[in-house]
């Protein structure tokens, strides 16, 4: 899969003394890297590396300015993820976040396709014939509908020249 690069931002988040955890956005897709205001990376691990060596009762609570850690969990019933942090702030302090967007489901005829620029709105089109070509078993015709679409996204991501076939841009 594609990680289309106009979704991705970056946002602070706070981190509160003696804290954790702390709550994402309900926009958070996937945290792609994590930094402490200073720049720091905050190494990201899987929510089973996190359990095995950083629980609290494998690990005696230690305390730090800045988390070296984090391990992204489970949503809350807002749709929004949660971030676990080791070692826990000593103090609070601003950490930045580098992360895919969410796309909001569009449910009214109102409603628009905000974060994908509008010259590829016709993507959306493109990837749901990927799937129905999927679903109906025409394993043929969704490779060549999806190697259209990753075409249209390099193109998009600066990554290949290529005119594609109906000039679309």
């Amino acid at each position: 899969e594609h990680r289309w690069p106009w979704l991705e931002t970056s946002a602070n988040v706070t981190l509160t003394t003696n804290t954790g955890t702390v709550t994402l956005g309900t926009d958070v897709m996937d945290v792609l890297e994590f930094y402490t205001s200073a720049g720091n990376p905050i190494e990201l691990v899987h929510r089973d590396v996190f359990e095995e060596l950083y629980r609290p009762d494998n690990v005696a609570a230690v305390t730090s300015t800045n988390p070296e850690v984090a391990c992204v969990q489970g949503t809350a019933t807002t749709g929004a993820y949660s971030m676990a942090l080791w070692k826990v702030p000593s103090a609070t302090s601003t950490a930045v976040m580098r992360y895919l967007r969410r796309i909001p489901d569009v449910s009214l005829s109102t409603d628009t396709f905000q974060h994908i620029p509008p010259e590829l709105h016709f993507l959306i089109v493109d990837k749901a014939e990927v799937k129905l070509r999927q679903w109906e078993d025409d394993n043929e015709g969704a490779a060549l509908m999806g190697q259209r679409v990753d075409r249209a996204v390099d193109k998009r991501a600066g990554t290949q020249e290529e005119v594609l076939p109906d000039d679309r841009t």
